[in-house]
């Protein structure tokens, strides 16, 4: 029986998770990331995130930390089993440097403290593309790391 070809992670739409309990905050990273080549998915829950995941690549998943039920961190462990090779980049209202240092040492492709620079974070989601359509490829660090106030 012939092998099932793998599709050819370049031409599908890449897809983006908000897994955010702000609708405010939904829309706007909507109206950032949403383009031709990228669909967005919303849940407003680690719950409702669960339920809508699939294995349809090149995926990205932005969480908040602070969310109803399963909290933020807690669903980056557990994708850890589901979904090892989605990229998770993590956002949080309360930032703060164990909050940030126990993302990063999850595996978090970044973390962001609300307001975030809206550049950095399209940046990094399409960084965890570009890891997905080539894994052995090493990230490469933006040129030009962006300040830490919330410019835009």
């Amino acid at each position: 029986m012939p092998a099932t070809p793998r599709p050819d992670l370049g031409t599908q739409p890449s897809i983006v998770y908000l897994v955010e309990p702000d609708p405010q905050v939904r829309a706007r990273l909507r109206a950032l990331l949403r383009t031709p080549s990228i669909q967005v998915r919303e849940c407003s829950s680690a719950e409702a995130f669960l339920q809508a995941l699939t294995s349809e690549r090149p995926a990205c998943v932005i969480v908040e930390t602070k969310l109803p039920g399963m909290d933020g961190l807690a669903l980056q462990c557990r994708l850890r089993d589901l979904a090892p090779d989605l990229p998770v980049i993590v956002t949080s209202r309360d930032g703060d440097v164990p909050t940030a240092v126990a993302a990063m040492r999850e595996g978090a492709l970044g973390f962001f403290e609300k307001p975030f620079v809206d550049r950095a974070i399209v940046a990094r989601v399409h960084e965890g593309f570009a890891r997905q359509r080539r894994p052995d490829a090493l990230a490469t660090p933006l040129d030009d790391d962006p300040p830490t106030s919330p410019e835009r």
